[in-house]
Formats: structure tokens, sequence, C-alpha cells
């Protein structure tokens, strides 16, 4: 069996214009089960959060 949990995150401020706040995250969870030498299952599961406020855009 295999996996492959990647996290992501981002928080930050006045990125495009004076004011704005973006903070977001993302969680992806892969599992692989090889069921023969040719042949593999493969299951994958995510969730993302995000809070923005683009102000002016």
């Amino acid at each position: 069996m295999a996996y492959s949990p990647p996290i992501l995150a981002e928080t930050s401020e006045d990125r495009y214009v004076q004011g704005d706040k973006y903070n977001w995250a993302g969680l992806n969870v892969r599992l692989a089960n090889e069921l023969t030498q040719n042949f593999e299952m493969q299951y994958e599961a995510g969730y993302q959060w995000m809070d923005l406020d683009p102000q002016g855009l």
C-alpha cells in the first residue's frame, strides 16, 4: 500500500491591492492498493478551506 499526503497552505495580506487578505489550506490523501502485478486500485480524497477577502477586485 502506498500513501501520498500533500498539505498546502497560504496566508497573505496586501498581495494584489491594499487591504486584501487571502487564507487557504488544502489536504489531499491518496491510497494505492496493488491487487496484482499489473493492476492497482487508487483511492483519493481531498479537502480545501478558503477565507478570501479580495478588496477592490
